[in-house]
C-alpha cells in the first residue's frame, strides 16, 4: 500500500505543475491514493465536478440558451501526460521498495 501511494505521489508531484489554473481549486484536489490494489491519481471533488471536463475536454457544453449550446473545451490530459512522462521514475520508486521488503524478510 505505501509502495502504490509513493508511486501516485511521484505522478502527483509531475502533474502539479502542469495542471490549469484559474481559481487554483481544481489544483489543490489534485492528490494521490494507494491501496493495496494500486496507486491512483485523482482530481476533482463535490465542489470542482468540472475536472474530468478540463483534463478530458467535452465537445457540447451546458450552456442554456433554450437549446443545448455548444461549449467546446479543449482537453488537458495534465494527468495522463504526467503518468507518461513519470514512468521511469514510478519504476524506480517500486524497485526501491521490493529492495526494502527484500531487506527486511533476509534480515
Amino acid at each position: 500500500k505505501a509502495a502504490n501511494k509513493s508511486a501516485a505521489e511521484v505522478v502527483v508531484t509531475r502533474a502539479l505543475p502542469t495542471v490549469p489554473v484559474r481559481t487554483g481549486r481544481l489544483k489543490s484536489s489534485v492528490r494521490a491514493l494507494g491501496q493495496q490494489t494500486g496507486a491512483q491519481v485523482k482530481a476533482g471533488s463535490a465542489g470542482v465536478d468540472y475536472a474530468a471536463a478540463i483534463h478530458w475536454g467535452r465537445k457540447v457544453g451546458n450552456v442554456w440558451h433554450g437549446k443545448k449550446a455548444l461549449n467546446p473545451i479543449r482537453g488537458r490530459p495534465f494527468l495522463h501526460d504526467a503518468a507518461k512522462s513519470a514512468q521511469s521514475e514510478v519504476v524506480d520508486t517500486y524497485e526501491a521498495a521490493i529492495q526494502r521488503l527484500l531487506k527486511e524478510i533476509v534480515s
